[in-house]
């Protein structure tokens, strides 16, 4: 089994780790040494917890820097080929709010360069152009004529059918080794809080976890879905009756926008849609965008 390994992930997670504030209270950088030493650790854990009998695929979404880099390192190789930045489809795809617009005071860690180039020169590495890491990850899942394993702690991932695992991190649990199917599942879990609130919030996998998301967004990246559908309302909306196709789950999402937007519901669906989805469709190396099934319509 190949690791299918979301270096995304690991450039914010490892990267932390090398910054801390002592007792004093003040800042702290380790010596990328030590940064370097946890990412192997961690990419060796993760081909251990999955039985990887070949060596993993570090995925990595392109940014200027990153490609840089890479026309930097390769080009005295005598089979090298320059790649150029393409921006995330997405950008463009989102009208709503801007794809990731609550992120963009995000400061990155000290060693997220470093640990970009440490990647490129010790790990095989294939960089997204144009989508993100998760698009082409699922593209080798999906098209790969090897068995491969989606290696990530972006539950975003868990949409695409075969095999996943996320590792723990701080407080968030493992997601242990196991086959997503297409169709999924999904279920609505309740978190009470220190002052007895409860929150509820929509887990799961498969097609079932994308058409939740269709209908309640994803906050994270500032995704919107349709105003005012949390969990709550679109756990029994998708769930009273029984999977029975693709098509059939995409009319219930359909009829869902139709009630709040009305004639404008295709447009809306289509770009909710194309944010969410894993694009594992690629022709000429550049994604397929999703599109709402031409035989589904909205029941009024």
């Amino acid at each position: 089994m190949i690791p299918l390994i979301d270096g995304d992930v690991l450039r914010y997670e490892i990267g932390s780790c090398g910054e801390y504030t002592d007792d004093d209270g003040n800042p702290v950088t380790r010596e990328f040494d030590f940064v370097s030493g946890l990412l192997n650790d961690r990419i060796a854990l993760i081909c251990e917890e999955v039985w990887a009998d070949a060596p993993p695929l570090i995925f990595l979404t392109a940014e200027p820097e990153l490609v840089r880099a890479y026309n930097r390192m390769y080009k005295f190789d005598p089979d090298f080929k320059p790649i150029e930045f393409e921006p995330n489809f997405r950008i463009k795809e989102a009208t709503v709010k801007p794809y990731k617009g609550n992120r963009k005071n995000r400061e990155r860690p000290y060693h997220y360069d470093a640990l970009t180039h440490y990647m490129l020169a010790h790990y095989d590495v294939r960089i997204a152009k144009g989508m993100e890491a998760d698009d082409l990850m699922s593209h080798y899942q999906v098209h790969g004529r090897k068995e491969t394993v989606i290696c990530s702690r972006d539950k975003d991932l868990r949409i695409t059918p075969g095999f996943h695992y996320g590792w723990p991190c701080g407080k968030q649990e493992p997601f242990k080794l196991q086959e997503v199917t297409s169709p999924g599942a999904i279920e609505l879990v309740e978190k009470v809080d220190k002052n007895g609130k409860s929150s509820f919030t929509i887990k799961g996998t498969g097609l079932m976890f994308f058409a939740s998301q269709m209908l309640t967004g994803d906050t994270t990246d500032n995704i919107p879905g349709i105003p005012r559908w949390g969990a709550v309302k679109a756990y029994p909306w998708l769930t009273d009756e029984p999977y029975v196709s693709y098509t059939d789950l995409m009319q219930r999402v359909a009829t869902a926008y139709y009630s709040h937007y009305g004639v404008f519901w295709h447009p809306r669906m289509t770009e909710q849609g194309r944010l969410l989805w894993m694009h594992h469709e690629l022709v000429g190396g550049k994604p397929v965008l999703w599109e709402v099934p031409a035989d589904v319509k909205p029941q009024e």
